[in-house]
Parts: structure tokens; sequence; C-alpha cells
């Protein structure tokens, strides 16, 4: 038997060498698999998604050719969550084999109406201002201009397709089971209503409240990586 692919989005304005220092504290049957978004790292000569739609076929088409015989889990972090959440049915639709888990850091369920903003359309500051006040940027990232600049086109599109996001309700359960994790301390996803993620699966849900707020899994990823090790082996 192979290894577990263990296939990860990372989140607004991420990119996957954000999750390359889990190969330090994965399992040993556990094969990191970061995945690259349109826009950023090695992929930063192409033009950002217009929407939801678009980043999830492009996932799918980047995964589908690596799932095989052997189990495989999705990770989504925050934006990266509602990914894998569609990513699912996407894969589903298409008649290619499941994830045996799912794992979704940081982001409410889909099906929550929060207050509709529209974040993408504030200009330069607004929008610095705004995003640091609800801590969807890191503090390194917000006080060195440099790293702002860089990362504002990117995280100002990833803000856009996650704003004009529609929720569509699924007609079938998830077939795997699915396990929810949010830092105590996320300002992002609060923890107060992740327990609708129970309804989403007819499988087991677990929700795990750990230390830290919404980057935490970057800066102090033992407390997820042992979640996952545990979840999968």
């Amino acid at each position: 038997m192979g290894k577990i692919k263990l296939f990860c989005i990372p989140c607004a304005g991420g990119s996957a060498n954000a999750y390359l220092k889990w190969n330090n504290y994965l399992h040993y049957n556990i094969e990191l698999c970061p995945i690259e978004l349109k826009g950023r790292g090695t992929r930063s000569d192409e033009s950002y998604y217009e929407d939801m739609d678009e980043a999830v076929d492009d996932v799918f088409n980047l995964v589908k050719h690596s799932i095989n015989n052997n189990e495989y889990a999705l990770f989504g972090h925050s934006m990266g969550g509602l990914i894998v959440y569609e990513l699912y049915y996407k894969l589903l639709e298409e008649g290619i084999k499941l994830p045996k888990q799912i794992f979704i850091h940081g982001k409410e369920p889909p099906d929550i109406e929060n207050s509709k903003s529209n974040y993408h359309e504030l200009d330069y500051l607004e929008f610095k201002e705004a995003i640091f006040k609800m801590g969807g940027i890191s503090e390194e990232v917000i006080k060195d201009k440099e790293a702002y600049d860089f990362f504002y086109p990117i995280i100002k599109s990833d803000f856009r397709i996650i704003e004009n996001y529609k929720y569509k309700h699924k007609q079938e359960l998830m077939d795997c089971n699915i396990t929810i994790i949010n830092g105590a301390d996320d300002k992002v996803s609060l923890c107060n209503n992740l327990d609708n993620y129970k309804k989403y699966t007819k499988r087991k849900c677990d929700i795990c409240i750990i230390k830290g707020d919404h980057f935490s899994l970057y800066g102090s990823p033992l407390s997820t990586l042992r979640i996952i090790n545990s979840s999968l082996i």
C-alpha cells in the first residue's frame, strides 16, 4: 500500500510554499502534496481566477492525474477550505475516486450567511486597513510595504471570488469523514457555528478548536498536524 496523499490548498493570498515545513512533522506514510493556485509562486505568470468555479476546475485538473488506487485526503485553509468543499463535489460529478478524509481549517460552513462584504471593491489603503482589522492578513505582511504590495493584487482577487461565491445546497451528503479545525482566537472564522458542518456528511465530523489565530497553522502547525496524523494513520 502506498502513502496517503495529502493535497493542501492555501488561504487567500497564500502559496503552496506555506506548507513545505509540514514535511518535518507529518507521519512518514503521508505524502505532502501542496497545490499552487494561479497567480502566485511558480504560477505567478498566470492570470487570477475569475470566480470560484474556475478555481475549483483548475485544482481538479491539477489533482485528478495524481489520484490513483491509493488513498488521499484534502486539506484547505480558509478560502482553500471553500475550494476543498466544492472540489469534493466536482470529483463526485466526474466519477473520480473520492478522498478518505477532508480537513477544513479556519473556514465557517459555506451555508452560513455572513454580512455581505465587498472588501474587494475598496481602494489600496481601505482594503489594507479592512483586512488587517478583520484578521485576514498576517501582521508581518501588513508591516512590510514591499511584501504587502506584492500580495495586494493576489489577496484582493481572492477576496473577490470569495465574496462573489454563492452557496448551492448539495443533494448528496459527503461520503467521507471531515475534520474541522479552528483557532480559538480566529477573528475571520468564528467558532460558534462550526457544528453546521455535521450536516454535510453521512460519516463522522470532528470539530477541533485549537490555540491560535487564523494563521497559526503556518507559524505553529504542530496542533494541526497532530490532528491530521491521528486522523489518517
